[in-house]
């Protein structure tokens, strides 16, 4: 499973860094596990289209996604669309928006609550040290 896993976070990766966007939005379970699997840093949030302070912070999670392209991952999950199995390893989130970041196979850091666009890039920038 190790190795399936790793080949599926493999291709993962390369989706996320050749698209236009280098944003994907994960549903499963098993898409996100493969986030833990990267070589890069990564960013995950955690959102609801209905969610105000979700829909505030969107245009600084762009401006980043811009910015730190080719050095972290962005991956989004959509709080009302992902399966029940990713539900379940995400049952700890009570509020929306949640952020999480991922470094060297673990969660480096989780920011619960909306974050201004200096706020986002001081954490991405902590990440990346």
């Amino acid at each position: 499973m190790v190795t399936i896993q790793r080949l599926v976070g493999s291709v993962l990766i390369a989706s996320l860094c050749s698209g236009i966007s280098s944003a994907r939005e994960v549903t499963t379970l098993q898409e996100y596990q493969t986030l833990f699997a990267s070589t890069k840093p990564v960013f995950v949030k955690i959102y609801a289209e209905w969610c105000g302070a979700c829909k505030r912070m969107s245009g600084a999670v762009n401006k980043a996604e811009s910015s730190y392209q080719d050095q972290i991952i962005f991956a989004h999950i959509n709080f009302d669309k992902m399966d029940s199995d990713l539900a379940r390893e995400l049952s700890s989130v009570r509020s929306l928006p949640t952020c999480i970041f991922i470094k060297n196979g673990k969660e480096f850091n989780k920011i619960v609550g909306s974050m201004q666009q200096d706020q986002l890039f001081k954490e991405l920038q902590k990440l990346l040290s």
